[in-house]
């Protein structure tokens, strides 16, 4: 889910789509991150009690883990303005 061809941007330099349509995805983003928060603390305690029973990890939820940490900084360096480049579902290059 990395992106490899990421734009910087200059702190002068204007979007392009507008401010309002950057606005609209950020909030967009802001409620999906919380969505992945809870997944998150999902996994991490599914896997703990995994980790109890079978006394090894699961691959299943690590794989999902790995995955969700991706997109989760893919969201902040777009929420921070640090790239241009919307994260999953709109980059289609991630799928």
């Amino acid at each position: 889910m990395t992106n490899t061809e990421q734009h910087h941007y200059s702190e002068t330099e204007t979007p392009k789509g507008g401010t309002w349509k950057r606005g609209l995805h950020m909030l967009i983003f802001l409620i999906l991150f919380g969505v992945a928060e809870s997944l998150l603390a999902l996994g991490a305690i599914l896997q703990f009690f995994w980790y109890l029973f079978a006394g090894r990890r699961n691959e299943l939820i690590a794989d999902i883990g790995r995955d969700l940490s991706v997109w989760m900084k893919d969201v902040v360096d777009f929420q921070t303005g640090n790239t241009e480049v919307r994260p999953f579902p709109w980059d289609k290059s991630t799928q």
